[in-house]
């Protein structure tokens, strides 16, 4: 986790926005990447889209794994699921308010 967090906030540049223990949010343009450390089991790495319904339909076309559907918070914020990459890791797509915003 130390060293991903030096990567991208020394060497890249990333303005911090949350630094909690296990969890690191940068600034990256008017989006974020968001590091989670992996003895957080409930989190997986994942990708940031505007319409989290249409990237879902996009893989199933693809014919991706897609290991959940999409779940969302009570308020509808915030939208994700996760699928299978080809390497068999799991990836999470989600579609929320960026940090810039």
């Amino acid at each position: 986790m130390a060293e991903a967090v030096a990567f991208f906030r020394d060497r890249l540049g990333l303005e911090p926005i949350v630094e909690e223990d296990g969890h690191e949010l940068l600034r990256l343009g008017d989006d974020f990447v968001e590091l989670l450390a992996a003895e957080r089991p409930e989190t997986v790495p994942g990708l940031l889209v505007d319409d989290v319904v249409a990237a879902r339909a996009e893989l199933e076309a693809a014919g991706v794994e897609l290991l959940d559907e999409i779940a969302w918070t009570s308020d509808r914020a915030y939208g994700w699921f996760r699928f299978r990459g080809p390497d068999g890791n799991v990836w999470g797509v989600m579609q929320g308010p960026s940090a810039g915003g």
